[in-house]
């Protein structure tokens, strides 16, 4: 990767160490601020988001064991 400043002149590369860690802090830094000006009264703390998340993933993998079950009966 490289920054280019063609009016005077000036070209450089950086690596992507630097620029996937700016692009972190940045998005880190938005994603607080939105958080701090969200107001809503609906908002679920990160230990419901966790309880709903994990109740997909075991109906998910209940879903996919009995796929393969039926998978192996029909073949």
């Amino acid at each position: 990767m490289g920054i280019v400043a063609p009016k005077i002149g000036l070209a450089f590369g950086v690596g992507t160490v630097p620029i996937v860690g700016v692009g972190a802090v940045v998005g880190l830094a938005a994603y607080g601020i939105v958080k701090l000006l969200n107001k809503s009264e609906n908002a679920e703390t990160p230990v419901k988001v966790f309880q709903r998340m994990e109740e997909k993933i075991l109906e998910m993998d209940a879903y996919s064991a009995a796929m393969m079950e039926l998978n192996a009966l029909l073949i």
